[in-house]
């Protein structure tokens, strides 16, 4: 998602498949989720409603043959170009391999969202404010028919949708703002798009934690906002500021079980992991984890949580997710011919 690092500049349209190289870093060498309830009355919004969203979606696809060597799919958004690339994915390892372009259309493509139950993905488009919709072909993952849908955008970046209301969220960097859309049933269309938040700071990511909350990054702020989703009505209340030491915090991801968040903080190179508190949702103890990070900007996993998966200036982070206690390691850097990686998703099998 983010930002601003590296200006747009040439074109790159990269032609064919071609395998990108593993090399760990020479510095150092599904979303269906059981979560803890809520015991803050702040948080406890009383909608009635259990919700089920779609946040960073990483379920798996009918497209993926679960006795292949290849896991899915990694979809990277290049942001100084007019182009997302599609990696396969490799199961044993999470390496990346066979990337190309797919889908069209784009304009300094910042932040994606992948629905793979209704086989469409969203790119949020920073240089043209606007929003693409493709369709995800379900034999080969590509992206196709991509159109351009909602209104109103500001520098778009992050985009999430919650899926029992049908509403899509979108952080607009440049009027520091949250617009929220309707989403159409039939086809993932958005309408009726209107800001609901505002006085932000630059923000580049919108995310669904435990608890009826929604986190958002601050990169200018060096903070995260957290506030309470009201899901009946779309609406957000109680906002305020979360976390710590943080250095232009580009996206905010929590994991399956809600006990921990990963910031990625593009100044200081690093990836913060922090735990959330299970009685209000805030961000506690937060500390680097991992290695290798150059200007990360998104984070997101695989549909078992095992693997991480961080797009950096022109390169993606695999790193090991451990399950206990949430840190990251034995990180490898995948570098290609990516122009300023910013958005990142993934849909594999492992």
């Amino acid at each position: 998602m983010k930002k601003l690092l590296i200006s747009i500049g040439l074109v790159v349209v990269l032609s064919g498949a071609y395998y990108l190289i593993s090399s760990p870093d020479s510095s150092t060498g599904t979303q269906q989720e059981n979560k803890p309830s809520a015991s803050s009355n702040m948080f406890d919004m009383q909608d009635g409603t259990t919700p089920v969203n779609k946040g960073k979606q990483n379920t798996s696809s009918a497209a993926v043959n679960n006795t292949s060597s290849i896991a899915g799919y990694a979809y990277i958004s290049n942001s100084d170009s007019t182009t997302v690339s599609q990696c396969q994915i490799l199961r044993n390892s999470g390496a990346l391999g066979n990337c190309a372009t797919t889908g069209s259309g784009f304009v300094a493509p910042n932040g994606i969202n992948l629905i793979p139950s209704q086989n469409i993905a969203y790119v949020a488009n920073g240089g043209s404010n606007s929003i693409s919709l493709c369709a995800i072909n379900t034999q080969t993952g590509a992206f196709e028919n991509c159109q351009l849908t909602g209104s109103g955008f500001s520098n778009p970046s992050g985009i999430i949708l919650d899926q029992q209301t049908s509403f899509a969220y979108i952080t607009n960097q440049n009027s520091n703002s949250v617009s929220r859309c309707s989403v159409s049933s039939n086809d993932g269309t958005l309408s009726d798009c209107q800001q609901i938040l505002d006085d932000l700071s630059a923000p580049t990511d919108i995310n669904f934690g435990s608890n009826s909350v929604v986190y958002i990054s601050n990169s200018n702020s060096d903070s995260i906002t957290i506030c309470a989703l009201h899901h009946k009505t779309g609406t957000f209340a109680n906002c305020q500021t979360t976390g710590n030491s943080l250095a232009s915090p580009q996206s905010v991801t929590a994991d399956a079980s809600g006990q921990f968040a990963y910031i990625t903080n593009q100044v200081a190179n690093s990836v913060s992991l922090c735990t959330i508190s299970t009685s209000d949702g805030l961000f506690e103890n937060c500390t680097p984890t991992g290695n290798g990070f150059n200007a990360p900007s998104d984070f997101s996993f695989s549909a078992s949580h095992k693997f991480a998966f961080i797009s950096n200036a022109n390169s993606v982070s695999v790193c090991q997710v451990n399950q206990q206690n949430g840190t990251l390691s034995n990180c490898n850097n995948y570098n290609g011919n990516f122009n300023h990686s910013t958005g990142i998703r993934v849909n594999a099998n492992i």
